[in-house]
This record gives C-alpha cells, sequence and structure tokens, in this order.
C-alpha cells in the first residue's frame, strides 16, 4: 500500500531535483480522490486517499482489487500544498489547469470539514491525531483541531489562492 501523506512530502521534499515526481504523485492521488460517501473507506467527495492499494497481478481480476482508504485528514491539504510547490518549482501550468478539477473539489471538501474556523479532525486517526492529548497522556476526545493541522490548512489556502489567482 502507498501512504498518501509520505508520497505527498518526498515528492515536495524532491521538488529542487525537477517536478517530475511531484506531477505523477500529484496525477494519481487525484485519479483516486473520493467522489462518492462511503463510510466503510471514509471517501468523500474531493478527499485525497489516505492509502492506495499496490498494483494488482495481471491476472488478478479488478473486482478483487483492495479499495483506498481515505481515511486522514492530512493527505488533501497536502495534495494542494504540493501543487502549489510543485508549480513554484516550475510544474508547467498546462499540468496545473489539468489538476484543476482535483484542487477544487479538495477545496470544497476542506470546506466542509471547517468549523468554528478550525479544520476538525472527527476521525482522530493515527497519522493526524499525533500530540493530541491531555497532559498525562489521556486522549482528547473528537473532534480534534491540532496546531499541525490548522498550520497545514492555512498552507493549502494560501497556496491555492496563489494558484487560482
Amino acid at each position: 500500500r502507498m501512504a498518501a501523506a509520505e508520497a505527498l512530502t518526498a515528492a515536495r521534499l524532491l521538488l529542487p531535483l525537477g517536478t517530475a515526481l511531484a506531477e505523477g504523485t500529484l496525477r494519481t492521488l487525484a485519479a483516486h480522490q473520493g467522489l462518492r460517501h462511503d463510510p466503510a473507506t471514509g471517501e468523500e467527495p474531493g478527499r485525497m486517499p489516505e492509502e492506495l492499494p499496490a498494483h494488482r497481478p495481471v491476472d488478478r481480476p479488478p473486482e478483487l482489487e483492495p479499495t483506498s482508504y481515505h481515511g486522514a485528514i492530512a493527505p488533501t491539504p497536502l495534495w494542494i500544498v504540493l501543487l502549489h510547490d510543485a508549480w513554484r518549482a516550475g510544474l508547467p501550468l498546462e499540468a496545473v489547469r489539468e489538476l484543476r478539477t482535483g484542487l477544487h473539489a479538495a477545496l470544497g471538501w476542506l470546506h466542509e470539514r471547517v468549523g468554528e474556523g478550525f479544520l476538525l479532525d472527527e476521525a482522530r486517526s493515527a497519522l493526524d491525531d499525533q500530540g493530541s492529548s491531555h497532559p498525562g497522556g489521556a486522549p482528547t476526545d473528537a473532534p480534534v483541531a491540532s496546531a499541525r493541522l490548522q498550520a497545514l490548512a492555512c498552507r493549502a489556502g494560501l497556496g491555492a489562492a496563489a494558484l487560482l489567482d
């Protein structure tokens, strides 16, 4: 399985070497972006997947292919951040335009997740809930509005504004 947050972060760190990896990562995740509501997988319209299944063997029927899992909050704003940073690093404008539908959908999903001015994580997944505990280690109750997620949402919003401008 491919972990989206790690792939997005790696592609972003490698931007000084070129934009090809970033473009491939952006396109792959956009192709698996949520289209419908599915409580079993966490899929929601505009949400980027947390994990993608590994490539299936050629002799394996497509109906047996595992589905993507959309449980984490971070991949969606990270996708927006990578799109912006790749554009700033030289990703051709035509490639950015081709990913515009994914950008609009991701922004719509983020907008729906904001409550009382904060990006809220109601699922409290392990990746998004790091550091969200009371003194003494007791876990906090959902929803969680961690500083890390707020910073990521802010950066995604600023990057998206620059792209759309």
